[in-house]
């Protein structure tokens, strides 16, 4: 009996998890770029710069639907450091999601300058993903080309 109830439990346990976690990876490529993993089997890796960051993070991947086209859009944070300023780096990835394939088809960055002087005014980034309304919010910026658009690079192209 107790053995069925943990059984039970530990199913609506695994059910109810997200996998958004897991269905990208990002790892080191060379000392400039990383490459961005999708996870179907044999699919083209992105290649992400560092953009002088130290180190880049995989921090979410977004589940955006836009005029019926399902997409997927991981995102990846790098902060770096100049004897001026510092600044965090935001690139959203933009995959087209059908039949469990995962099409990359550009990239949209965001900059936020970290003020060294707590008077200094600056601008926060244009794109929130914490705060945005991911359908709304993202598919202005997925169907219509902006001047933070960036060219997707596939592994094999370099």
């Amino acid at each position: 009996m107790f053995f069925n109830k943990a059984l039970c439990f530990f199913i609506v346990f695994l059910t109810s998890f997200s996998l958004n976690a897991n269905e990208f990876r990002l790892s080191e490529w060379t000392d400039q770029e990383y490459l961005l993993h999708s996870p179907t089997e044999g699919a083209a890796e992105v290649i992400i710069d560092r953009q002088a960051s130290n180190d880049l993070q995989l921090i979410a991947v977004l589940h955006v639907r836009c005029g019926g086209i399902d997409f997927r859009v991981p995102v990846i944070k790098g902060n770096f450091e100049t004897g001026v300023s510092s600044a965090e780096y935001l690139e959203y990835v933009i995959f087209k999601y059908e039949n469990k394939i995962y099409s990359p088809i550009k990239s949209i960055s965001s900059y936020y300058v970290i003020p060294s002087d707590k008077n200094e005014s600056v601008k926060p980034h244009f794109l929130e993903f914490e705060t945005q309304n991911t359908t709304s919010g993202f598919c202005k910026y997925i169907n219509n080309k902006s001047e933070y658009d960036n060219p997707i690079y596939i592994q094999s192209d370099k």
